[in-house]
């Protein structure tokens, strides 16, 4: 899936060794759609090339974020992950306009 969304919050990166001896990294985002009722999704990006990325997002910037979202069944009980696939931050020339209530405008979401 692929939308423009808000960077709400940026958690801490997180990393480590895996059993095989390589190092990875890890960061979550949490994402605000953008109209409509309040959405959050939190989004995890892993690897140097994507959190190369995330560590330089500002809350309240807007990102074109594409991600996959898949679920799993653990003993009985269901699990959902976000994984982001790749993450563009938009300039402020390109952003959704804003009332200001933060709801995009009709001009800029096409209506």
């Amino acid at each position: 899936m692929k939308e423009v969304m808000k960077v709400y919050l940026v958690d801490e990166l997180v990393e480590g060794t895996s059993s095989n001896g390589n190092p990875w990294e890890k960061q979550t985002v949490v994402f605000e759609a953008i109209g409509g009722a309040s959405r959050k999704l939190a989004v995890s990006f892993m690897n140097e090339r994507k959190t190369r990325v995330t560590k330089k997002l500002q809350v309240g910037q807007y990102c074109e974020v594409t991600y996959d979202v898949s679920s799993r069944e653990y003993e009985g009980k269901w699990f959902t992950q976000v994984d982001g696939i790749a993450i563009v931050p938009l300039s402020p020339s390109v952003q959704p306009e804003t009332d200001n209530a933060g709801e995009p405008t009709k001009e800029s979401n096409g209506q």
